[in-house]
């Protein structure tokens, strides 16, 4: 199987004037989920009940936590989140079940910045993880005003697929505090996005030219 996050792995890396760390230890990760779940229940009105197999974490100067990013890796899991929440055809379906082994979701992404440079450094790390791991296929739910700021803002484009939310897997759902209901079912819902690794190596190379030369996260 793949390697996830090293144990006791602290790596981090200054980007820009923010430093980028997956959070290993118990004192990290609280603070990635307070950031995150504060902007999750600000927006949503709900929050996740756990956190993501690795959780990338870019800090200002004064260490506060200023953006973060999740992977949840396909190998850990009998199933991804876009499992339950999209009605995926039967083909879909396959695709993810063939190739479980090599892909991962990414999600807890959230910001406090006015600017746009902590969003890129995670999204910066997460990139580079994925590419120095064996997730080939990372898979993403964002509504429209997220991933076209991702893709014109931030520079990281997704492909969109559009597939209608799962409306009862939703209503029903256990893995937020509560149904993440004002998330999914509103005028413009989340679309499933999809982006293959390799391809985003252009992607990525030019966010290691805004931050230096690329991270080392995965032995």
């Amino acid at each position: 199987m793949p390697s996830a996050a090293n144990d006791g792995d602290h790596t981090e890396r200054e980007l820009a004037r923010f430093v980028v760390s997956v959070a290993v230890t118990p004192d990290d990760i609280t603070a990635a989920v307070k950031c995150c779940d504060e902007r999750y229940r600000k927006i949503y009105a709900s929050n996740w009940i756990s956190h993501p197999d690795a959780f990338f974490v870019a800090r200002n100067e004064e260490g506060s936590v200023v953006a973060t990013a999740g992977l949840e890796f396909g190998w850990t899991r009998p199933a991804i989140d876009c499992e339950r929440y999209f009605l995926l055809t039967p083909r879909m379906r396959r695709f993810i079940r063939e190739h479980r082994d090599h892909l991962a979701e990414f999600g807890r992404f959230s910001s406090k910045e006015t600017d746009s440079r902590a969003a890129q450094a995670v999204l910066h790390a997460l990139i580079t993880y994925c590419q120095q791991s064996s997730v080939d296929y990372l898979f993403a739910w964002a509504n429209p005003t997220v991933y076209q700021h991702g893709a014109e803002q931030l520079g990281v484009p997704f492909w969109v697929v559009d597939v209608d939310v799962n409306e009862d897997e939703v209503r029903n759902d256990t893995h937020w505090a509560t149904p993440p209901v004002k998330f999914f079912l509103r005028k413009d819902p989340p679309k499933l996005l999809l982006a293959v690794i390799p391809f985003f190596d252009h992607v990525n190379d030019r966010l290691s030219k805004i931050y230096g030369e690329p991270l080392s996260l995965v032995s």
